[in-house]
């Protein structure tokens, strides 16, 4: 929350003059905090997508393999997973809606907190009538978000709807790290797909490289390596932790405190000291941590290293 002064029309009266009044205006930055990473990821992960199909029609066992896979379509409705029902999970579903996906919200241990979190947000969206930014698919649905009782193929189906075509495309977690939460097999590169739809013949069809990998955020920045993000980076998935969340909130927050540019480098190296300094065990055969190791292979972190303010010296 940020205070600002607002010029607003006063009472003129018959001076018909305007007066200075302060108002309260509230800012959230949790949703930039994830929109903007995810953005990046999923480009990653469309990237990563692009270079599997290459490499697939390069090669030799597989010359018949691109007329095998059925066309993908705009009628496929892109899913944005929120694993959550706290405060955190509406930041996240606003920012999943943001980015064109169709948000679906799952509280694995309490059901009906997922369903009460969606029914308040569509009923807010409602209010304000207003459509999801950035919305590129012109599906009304798109504007709700809906909630599962599970991340199962059955669950998700039925929350998008019968003889619906969707793919999973992001999962944010907003659970904290003793819940211990990771994908299931079904969402990872090495299962069959991560696309369903209503019909035993779409069921057949399925193949892992009709759609991208899943793009992945947990919000937890300590431990920086929880369950969730150690399992996407042993299968190369695109994952964002926490610390990423934290750093562009925290900017955000500091930018629209001072109403200055925020020095990205300093507050990077920071974090990321703070962050590293909370792994001391060692990567096998390695002088780094586990931590470090992530983050020097993660963009927009691995340039803190070799920055004039090294976040480890």
């Amino acid at each position: 929350m940020v205070v600002e002064d607002e010029v607003v029309d006063g009472d003129t009266g018959a001076a018909k003059q305007n007066k200075r009044q302060r108002q309260l205006v509230g800012h959230n930055t949790d949703w930039l905090g994830i929109f903007k990473p995810m953005q990046a990821a999923l480009r990653q992960s469309s990237a990563l997508h692009s270079a599997r199909l290459a490499a697939t029609a390069k090669s030799p066992t597989n010359d018949s393999a691109g007329d095998a896979l059925p066309s993908r379509s705009s009628e496929v409705v892109r899913l944005g997973i929120v694993v959550g029902a706290g405060g955190t999970a509406r930041a996240a579903a606003y920012a999943l809606r943001s980015l064109g996906l169709r948000a679906v919200v799952v509280n694995p241990r309490t059901p009906s907190n997922a369903q009460a979190m969606a029914q308040d947000l569509n009923a807010k969206i409602e209010a304000a009538n207003r459509p999801a930014a950035n919305d590129h698919n012109d599906d009304s649905a798109l504007a709700s978000v809906a909630w599962a009782e599970s991340i199962t193929e059955a669950s998700l189906g039925s929350a998008v709807g019968a003889g619906v075509t969707w793919a999973v495309a992001a999962v944010v977690c907003t659970l904290p790290a003793a819940a211990g939460f990771e994908l299931p097999d079904w969402l990872l590169p090495t299962s069959t797909n991560n696309d369903c739809s209503a019909g035993a013949a779409q069921a057949e069809t399925r193949r892992a490289d009709l759609s991208p990998p899943v793009a992945v955020l947990d919000v937890v920045y300590k431990p920086a390596l929880t369950a969730l993000v150690t399992q996407c980076v042993q299968h190369g998935l695109p994952v964002v932790p926490g610390a990423t969340m934290l750093l562009e909130q925290g900017l955000e927050q500091l930018e629209l405190w001072t109403r200055r540019t925020a020095p990205r480098p300093e507050v990077r190296a920071a974090l990321l000291a703070n962050v590293l300094a909370s792994d001391t065990v060692l990567k096998e055969g390695s002088s780094m941590s586990e931590t470090e190791a992530l983050f020097r292979d993660l963009p927009g972190w691995k340039e803190a290293f070799s920055s004039p303010n090294p976040a480890k010296s």
